[in-house]
């Protein structure tokens, strides 16, 4: 309607090209309606590339281009496909195409590559992103919390067309049902056009995200979401402790995982607190640099120094060069489950408090004499 009072007809046309909507996703990420998905906490998204490439193999220089690369605000890897519906991909393809992103990413993209993709395109990087955050969270505290959640494959997979066919979208609710904690999603954006073409509107439509898919991730249901509140309390307090007490770190809030990751002030290296299977806590220094041949060099130079460093440390350290995968590490451990008794977590924190401030003092040395 004109602001005269007169109603403008307008009709539903497709997209001239691909790039037209892809350009549109990139000038205005808003079109993937963080609003209308997210009701309660509404997502955000800053782009970091159009057309990012992607390995599927650490000697591939870039097997894919990823039509857009987004983050929101919480840090997790938003990656988007565009297809138009006269695309015969939109109604199969796609859907292995998708997954094959998501498998890879969490191996191939290193949060430095993520990182300089994005530096590149802005004049001013640091300004941009602190604006987009809009809350007291340090920027290396962002960044770092993409790498935690690449790690533990929580992305988010959104397929944008002008009309998401019916294969498609009971593939997307089925898909993003039982993924998890990775995000799967479709979105529609039908356009409008008037006669003179003069007037266009953009109507969005989330697809995909059912009341159960939504509290299963976001660990409303039973025994879990306990769980996830009491590792948010710990991991919160020990964060706090190292911070304010021991200067160890920049980080602010706890979350509602299994782990932590600290940065080392290396790239790619970071100080980490886990409660793994088997009713361990384990603390480490974790290696995952661009590429698993450089990680394993940096490994071996440190284990070559195994008696004296374990010496100066205390105790026996674990060493796990990981040959089948690009990480390795070097850790502690202890008995202990986020289920224990209050008394009990107040002695694992206190074991991790000490833990991590050896592991920098004892490696954060040799560290910076083998990077150098």
């Amino acid at each position: 309607m004109r602001d005269d009072g007169e109603l403008v007809e307008m009709t539903e046309q497709p997209y001239g090209t691909e790039d037209l909507l892809q350009k549109l996703l990139a000038d205005h990420p808003k079109l993937m309606d963080g609003d209308q998905a997210y009701s309660d906490e509404p997502r955000r998204f800053l782009l970091v590339s159009r057309e990012m490439s992607l390995s599927s193999d650490k000697d591939d220089s870039g097997r894919w281009s990823v039509d857009h690369l987004f983050l929101d605000q919480d840090a997790i890897p938003t990656i988007v496909e565009v297809k138009r519906s006269s695309n015969t991909q939109i109604r199969r393809e796609v859907v292995g195409q998708m997954l094959d992103y998501a498998a890879n990413a969490v191996v191939y993209w290193p949060v430095e590559t993520l990182r300089a993709q994005f530096e590149a395109t802005r004049e001013n990087p640091e300004q941009e992103l602190a604006e987009f955050l809009e809350s007291d969270t340090e920027l290396e505290e962002f960044w770092q919390k993409i790498k935690t959640n690449l790690q533990a494959g929580k992305v988010r997979l959104i397929f944008v067309s002008d009309k998401i066919p019916t294969e498609l979208r009971r593939i997307v609710e089925f898909l993003n049902q039982q993924m998890d904690p990775a995000e799967v999603l479709a979105v529609e954006i039908k356009q409008y056009v008037s006669q003179d073409s003069s007037s266009k509107t953009l109507v969005p439509r989330v697809i995909g995200q059912t009341v159960e898919a939504q509290q299963r991730k976001s660990g409303t249901v039973g025994e879990s979401s306990e769980k996830k509140k009491a590792y948010q309390a710990f991991f919160q307090k020990l964060i706090d402790e190292l911070r304010e007490q021991h200067d160890f770190t920049k980080a602010r809030a706890g979350l509602s995982q299994n782990w932590y990751y600290f940065a080392s002030g290396f790239a790619g290296i970071s100080y980490a607190l886990i409660f793994a299977q088997g009713g361990k806590a384990r603390a480490e220094v974790y290696i995952d640099r661009s590429d698993a041949v450089s990680n394993k060099e940096l490994f071996d130079t440190l284990f070559a120094q195994q008696s004296s460093l374990s010496a100066e440390f205390g105790e026996e350290l674990e060493w796990e060069r990981v040959d089948n995968r690009r990480f390795s590490r070097v850790a502690v451990s202890r008995e202990g489950s986020i289920e224990d008794d209050q008394q009990v977590l107040e002695e694992i924190a206190q074991w991790a408090v000490d833990r991590l401030l050896k592991l920098k003092k004892v490696f954060g040395p040799r560290l910076s004499k083998a990077i150098r």
